[in-house]
């Protein structure tokens, strides 16, 4: 569980880099989706209103799992927007 535990974003790039603790703004009972909505907003990267995803380890992680069911090993994160042949998914 990454419960009280901290998460680490960043671009593909990473260039845009941000972490947080999981007490304030964001905290456990969020969902990966939303997670990733306040890293955008945090970092001031435009969505675009792309599609976007995060990954951890090599593997993409499922938008609706709650930070708190999330294993303490998926505390860095890669975030990206889908995009497949020039359209988004």
């Amino acid at each position: 569980m990454i419960a009280n535990s901290k998460i680490r974003f960043s671009d593909l790039s990473r260039q845009k880099s941000f972490m947080t603790d999981l007490s304030k703004d964001l905290t456990t009972r969020h969902n990966v989706d939303q997670a990733i909505g306040y890293y955008l907003e945090r970092a001031g990267i435009p969505d675009n209103e792309l599609p976007w995803a995060a990954f951890s380890r090599g593997v993409r992680l499922d938008k609706q799992v709650l930070l708190a069911d999330l294993p303490e090993q998926d505390d860095e994160w890669t975030v990206l927007p889908t995009v497949s042949a020039g359209r988004s998914r």
